[in-house]
């Protein structure tokens, strides 16, 4: 928030310096009811490594549900604010990570969620680094937090029967204790099927929407999304609300041929292939797949709730 000096139109000039204070006194006479109002609530948040560039990794728009070292630099951490304004790093207190050099303890965390009484808190978490010039399968898994007050020590817990293969994020607790997050489990856990990839650039994504009920080990596939979805929250009525990709076009990997993309008979283990790039969408995307001068170009490529 600030005040820009052509709005203020001194009737004349001023110097440099003064006007300069003039705007930061009027900035601060704007944001002082701010600082006077007490924070009703402890806030929890995550620290990241910060990420130079943003393609398919944690900072990214989409393919960004991934624990490798290059989606997910370690070093993060789970933190606390209480009302008093003291802060209380809680992966830290509770026996996880590494400061300094990042090893085999070393975590990457993300997308807290407070459950609705207020004493436990959802995340994701992966755990591990490599040692040099070694490459290990890493994870990100749900976990819960509890033992939340200033005079507690906080305990973390792994999420018990949650798909461990697969990367579990973006996690929330629904009016009923299930708990609902995406994942990129393949559909019906077909394994031959991992990674799903998007149908935009072809690179890993998410599956959906899922249901995992702790107790029981109940796992529900609610949205499969071919491209993805993401950050499910629950409304004050409970019904949930979601952001999907959807790609309701043809696929602009075999537009041309370029990347030789083919189809196979069916998604079964050993489907053979059956050559050709037929698509479902009848519209062509790109004029290489035009067939017609009557035949309108149709692209359709949105983030939507």
């Amino acid at each position: 928030m600030g005040i820009y000096p052509w709005v203020i139109a001194p009737k004349r000039p001023l110097c440099q310096g003064r006007l300069i204070l003039f705007v930061a006194f009027l900035n601060l006479l704007i944001l002082f009811p701010f600082f006077l109002a007490a924070q009703s609530n402890p806030i929890v948040f995550v620290t990241q490594v910060p990420k130079a560039d943003d393609f398919a990794n944690i900072v990214s728009t989409f393919g960004n549900h991934r624990g490798t070292m290059y989606a997910a630099p370690r070093g993060g951490d789970l933190w606390i604010r209480y009302v008093d304004g003291s802060l209380k790093n809680l992966t830290e207190t509770a026996g996880f990570g590494e400061a300094g050099r990042q090893g085999e303890n070393a975590i990457a965390v993300r997308d807290p969620s407070v459950h609705w009484s207020g004493e436990k808190v959802l995340f994701s978490m992966v755990v591990g680094a490599p040692e040099q010039f070694k490459y290990n399968d890493y994870r990100f898994q749900l976990y819960e937090v509890t033992g939340l007050r200033k005079d507690e020590t906080p305990v973390i817990t792994k999420v018990p029967r949650q798909p461990a293969q697969y990367n579990n994020v973006m996690g929330t607790y629904a009016p009923d204790d299930t708990i609902l997050f995406v994942s990129d489990r393949p559909v019906g856990g077909a394994t031959h099927l991992y990674p799903q990839l998007d149908e935009y650039e072809s690179t890993p994504t998410n599956t959906g929407l899922w249901k995992l009920t702790p107790s029981t080990g109940a796992l529900e596939h609610l949205d499969h999304s071919p491209s993805g979805d993401f950050h499910p929250i629950v409304d004050s009525f409970g019904r949930v609300l979601v952001t999907r990709w959807d790609h309701l076009q043809q696929d602009q990997q075999a537009d041309d041929g370029a990347f030789g993309a083919y189809n196979f008979q069916s998604e079964r283990v050993n489907a053979p292939i059956v050559g050709g790039r037929a698509e479902v969408f009848p519209e062509p995307r790109s004029e290489e797949r035009r067939i017609s001068r009557n035949i309108s170009l149709h692209t359709f490529n949105r983030f939507m709730p």
